[in-house]
């Protein structure tokens, strides 16, 4: 990281030429391509490039004297890490005190001057937030793709893989479609631009490999009340696929032709849905330009592929135990390695993991990079150790393994804290309010369509208890065989209290709650779990199949409640898991899951 670290200075100030060439006082480099990605492709990562940060959420701000990266709690350690020395500021989103963007820039830019970025790498929602902001000091901001290629020597290219057909489970495109132009008419939208990938994917039962961890394609999607164009790159569309397409009335068109195309199968003054939160900001300035009445609100595939049939939450079980078992084997068999190898890394175990998880033919690829902290790295929730820069196991006392991978039959996501060494008084009591906030969550009765950010109080009480907190929320969506962080449910107190945050059967979400002791230590336990109706209500059924480890437990601080469900759990585990194990991992699994 300080490789990058050393590049940024030069980096930033090639910008700056640049600025000036274009007559800008400022750039905004956000986290975002054209698709508002959350993990972007390696052609769209220019934060990172500049600033050497690596998280993926942040925005850097560059003027003539300053720069500054927004960043969250989940990556403040990690952030104040990788910039030391690149002479940018870190704000600590979320900390009260730390300036807006919007605001900061009035403060550090001349009055009636212009801020410069790439629009389609900025939400409209964010843009027009930004806007308002600056308009106090007769400050614009202005689209400029241009500056990019000027500063971004070497950027790498675009992907070209193809795309694949998905067929597992999935509804057929037609019937999605369907869906998809009744909810359209009811909004009373004449055409729907999909720009969100995963949701791209979704409709077209498509996928892809453009991004690393996340099994989508660079597409736009126009859908209008007797058609639907996908707009890619053709090369990446087999004609057997086109043809497949074309058969459900989808035509595919050149990517770069999205605008010029969508200006000539929309009528002027159609209403055009565009959801705000997934549609870049220059989209919705082209939009209304070409005097298209806007729809700006959630777009309906979100909801909809976010609430899984039975029978995908049926193959997202058979993923949980194919994940599951490869979880066990490598646990049985860091178990014995640890007594005679002393030079392991976490970089070591990361790869190891991986090798378990390719065992099975229905494995694709990692659901994220895999994050494996032992101790104070664990205090970093987002911390991933690498080749060059990755901590021993020896001496440490506790091991953080936050992983997940892409199957053919589904999505899976699953943390697990585990003893190395001595385990003293502190990190029990941590530990165990961490797992009963769990418990709490994955235990809860509650009414169908609560609102989700209502259930995260819950998960934090006992860790509230012991007079801490956790920066991050406490749950959020996953895919079918789609993203791993999936809206538009996410239980945290952030989320809003809307009707597309309610809490219905059908959905997967995570369960993690935390605890992070800078310098120490950090703690997280999740499972991935799915609401069931029972007694009239809704209560979580967790569908992660893993041991969680009981040394690190204050059994005292547990009640006979929590035992009956940590137990239960681990019965769930043994039943399921133990057909597919080795002989030894079975071993294992029976003294990992031994009632209390």
């Amino acid at each position: 990281m300080r490789t990058g670290n050393n590049q940024s200075r030069p980096r930033i100030e090639r910008l700056r030429k640049a600025l000036d060439e274009h007559h800008l006082c400022a750039w905004i480099a956000p986290t975002g391509d054209p698709h508002l990605s959350e993990y972007l492709p390696e052609h769209w990562a220019f934060r990172n490039y500049l600033s050497g940060f690596s998280g993926s959420a942040g925005t850097l701000v560059v003027t003539a004297r300053k720069a500054a990266l927004w960043t969250d709690s989940r990556y403040w350690e990690q952030a104040k890490r990788q910039l030391e020395g690149s002479g940018i500021e870190l704000m600590r989103e979320g900390e009260s005190g730390t300036p807006r963007i919007g605001d900061w820039l009035v403060a550090n830019v001349p009055r009636n001057s212009v801020v410069g970025a790439d629009l389609r790498t900025l939400s409209s929602r964010m843009a027009l937030e930004i806007e308002r902001q600056l308009a106090r000091r007769g400050i614009s901001l202005a689209h400029e793709a241009s500056v990019i290629e000027s500063v971004w020597t070497g950027r790498p290219a675009e992907s070209a893989a193809p795309v694949r057909s998905f067929e597992y489970g999935a509804a057929s495109r037609a019937a999605k479609l369907a869906r998809v132009r009744s909810a359209m008419r009811r909004e009373d939208a004449q055409a729907l631009l999909i720009s969100s990938l995963d949701d791209v994917a979704w409709l077209t039962n498509l996928r892809g490999s453009d991004i690393p961890c996340t099994p989508v394609f660079t597409a736009f999607l126009l859908v209008t009340r007797k058609s639907a164009h996908l707009f890619i790159e053709l090369s990446k569309v087999k004609p057997r696929i086109r043809k497949a397409l074309a058969a459900d009335g989808i035509e595919c068109l050149p990517y770069e032709n999205i605008w010029q195309s969508a200006l000539k199968l929309v009528p002027p003054r159609s209403t055009l849905w565009l959801d705000e939160r997934r549609t870049c900001a220059h989209f919705l300035a082209q939009a209304e330009a070409a005097d298209f009445q806007v729809v700006h609100s959630l777009q309906p595939t979100v909801s909809m592929k976010a609430h899984k049939s039975l029978h995908e939450i049926r193959l997202i079980e058979n993923a949980m135990a194919l994940d599951g078992a490869a979880l066990c084997e490598f646990y049985c068999w860091l178990e014995k390695v640890l007594s005679r190898d002393t030079h392991l890394t976490e970089w070591d175990l990361s790869e190891k993991l991986h090798q378990f998880r390719s065992r099975s033919e229905h494995f694709i690829e990692e659901s994220f990079t895999t994050i494996v902290a032992v101790d104070a790295n664990a205090a970093e929730p987002h911390y991933t150790p690498s080749a060059e820069r990755s901590a021993p196991l020896a001496g440490a006392r506790v091991l953080l393994i936050d992983s997940g991978g892409q199957y053919d039959c589904g999505t899976t996501d699953i943390t697990r804290t585990t003893a190395l060494g001595d385990i003293s008084a502190d990190i029990r009591r941590d530990y165990t309010a961490v797992l009963r906030g769990h418990i709490a969550l994955a235990s809860l009765l509650f009414p169908d369509g609560v609102f989700s950010c209502q259930l995260d109080t819950l998960a934090r009480m006992p860790v509230w208890q012991i007079g801490a907190d956790y920066g991050h929320g406490t749950g959020h969506g996953v895919g079918f065989q789609l993203s791993v962080h999936e809206g538009p449910v996410h239980i945290s107190p952030h989320a809003q209290a809307e009707d597309s945050s309610r809490v219905h059967p059908g959905l997967v979400v995570s369960n993690e709650p935390g605890l992070y002791r800078a310098g120490l230590w950090g703690i997280r336990i999740e499972n991935l779990v799915t609401p069931r109706r029972v007694r009239g209500m809704l209560q979580f059924r967790t569908l992660t199949l893993c041991p969680i480890d009981t040394r690190l437990i204050d059994r005292a601080a547990l009640t006979q409640s929590d035992i009956a469900w940590l137990n239960a759990y681990h019965r769930t585990c043994r039943k399921r898991l133990s057909p597919l194990l080795s002989e030894q991992a079975a071993e294992w699994l029976e003294r990992a899951t031994k009632p209390l």
